[in-house]
């Protein structure tokens, strides 16, 4: 089933790289992602929340010739990994974010907690 998942998402990854792509030209390619401003929740509650809120976040692709273009986070919710976060268990995770070729391109950390 997560082999399963996992090519839905690298598949929903390449439709938006295609889209992205589209909108800043052809001529450039992406060299790197990086998150230039996190999301407004970097907290979570064991037992209440169950996935990433990204509202606030927002990601810049590095382009070829230097050119970046930024846009907000959450329209990348299905390919942000949040597989790794536990919200049953208290802790700090690490939430990648991978570039077009599958490599780690930036991350940042979230915090699961017993109680408000």
């Amino acid at each position: 089933m997560k082999i399963n998942a996992m090519i839905k998402k690298i598949a929903f990854l390449i439709k938006i790289l295609i889209l992205i792509q589209l909108l800043v030209g052809c001529e450039s390619a992406i060299f790197r992602v990086y998150v230039t401003k996190h999301p407004y929740r970097l907290s979570y509650i064991v037992g209440y929340d169950t996935e990433l809120d990204l509202r606030g976040g927002e990601l810049t692709l590095g382009l070829s010739g230097g050119k970046k273009v930024t846009y907000p986070m959450k329209l990348f919710k299905r390919i942000i990994n949040n597989d790794y976060v536990d919200f049953n268990t208290p802790g700090v995770y690490t939430i990648v974010v991978y570039n077009h070729n599958g490599r780690q391109s930036d991350s940042f950390e979230v915090t699961v907690i017993n109680s408000r």
